[in-house]
């Protein structure tokens, strides 16, 4: 019966690049040999949901996994398909990068569905290619291209972060070490929430390379795609490593700047302690103060105080306190 809601897309491969688009009355009439089959549904939409627990003809188990609310990258099998999880840069407006979008599929031989909640445009651009004939002639093909897609998308965003991290390193020799905690904080931010999703897709990617329909051709593009996300892995595990660097120096330089700062109080204040003393004693209103009645008197105790403050600095100069 055709959908509601939840329908995005729906294409017959044809195996030469291109395919015949289909509405969703026209998928109960696919067979296999009419070609792949390929659906781009809403994840979110009812229709959508119940049509694939009650119409794809797949198992209760796979329907939970393509349906679950919180996931992770991953490839499963369940014969004559699997399930594939992968993530990809978040691009769409008014979001951050680094809450990434997820892309679910189901991939067999002759059948690929895909979900999604949020957009992905690397399935946009798959629909452009098989729209101009050069796109994946079958599932394998198709789920190869769909992971090199949302795989190059992360790599602005991987570089933006290390030069970054590069200004970090640099700025905290210069600037105030105070002003970058916030700006750190957002980088590693960033590259943890990266790196929790990018590195159980190099292993799902992995896991995927070794379906037994895939060709070699297939198999050696996921592979690379795989290698790639493993390039990213690392990078983002030495910025981590970087940034936690840089967090340290910046707790060290404050750290060594408060110091500082108490140990030029405290100098100060064993400065002024024996003047405060002296002062404090002369300024009693009792009778008996020496210079009381005296006309230099003022002068006279402010003669002792200079010479006093001297000869302290020049016992800390001696000591190299100052």
């Amino acid at each position: 019966m055709p959908f509601k809601s939840g329908w995005l897309h729906g294409r017959v491969l044809d195996g030469s690049g291109g395919g015949r688009s289909l509405d969703s009355a026209q998928v109960g009439a696919w067979k296999p040999e009419d070609g792949t089959l390929w659906l781009h549904l809403d994840r979110s939409a009812p229709d959508a949901r119940r049509w694939l627990r009650e119409d794809s003809g797949l198992e209760e188990l796979v329907c939970d996994a393509l349906l679950a609310e919180e996931t992770r990258p991953r490839c499963v099998v369940f014969p004559p398909g699997a399930v594939i999880i992968l993530r990809g840069i978040n691009l769409n407006p008014d979001t951050d990068p680094e809450d990434m979008v997820t892309l679910r599929l189901w991939a067999e031989p002759r059948r690929v569905i895909s979900l999604e909640r949020s957009r992905v445009r690397a399935v946009g651009d798959v629909q452009t290619m098989l729209s101009v004939g050069n796109g994946p002639c079958g599932s394998g093909e198709f789920v190869a291209e769909i992971a090199e897609r949302l795989t190059e998308r992360m790599e602005p965003f991987i570089t933006d972060l290390e030069d970054e991290v590069d200004e970090l390193e640099d700025a905290i020799l210069d600037g105030d070490p105070s002003s970058l905690i916030s700006r750190l904080t957002r980088v590693r931010r960033s590259i943890i929430l990266l790196r929790r999703h990018i590195a159980p897709q190099r292993d799902a990617l992995g896991h995927l390379s070794s379906l037994p329909w895939l060709d070699d051709e297939e198999r050696r593009h996921i592979r690379e795609t795989s290698d790639r996300v493993h390039h990213y892995v690392e990078e983002l595990d030495s910025g981590r490593e970087r940034a936690l660097v840089i967090h340290d120096q910046i707790e060290h330089r404050i750290a060594d700047r408060m110091t500082r700062t108490i140990y030029l109080l405290s100098l100060v204040s064993a400065l002024f302690l024996p003047l405060t003393f002296v002062a404090g004693l002369m300024g009693m209103n009792v009778g008996g103060i020496p210079g009381a009645d005296h006309s230099l008197g003022f002068w006279a105790v402010s003669g002792v105080l200079g010479g006093c403050a001297t000869g302290i600095i020049m016992l800390y100069r001696r000591l190299k306190w100052l």
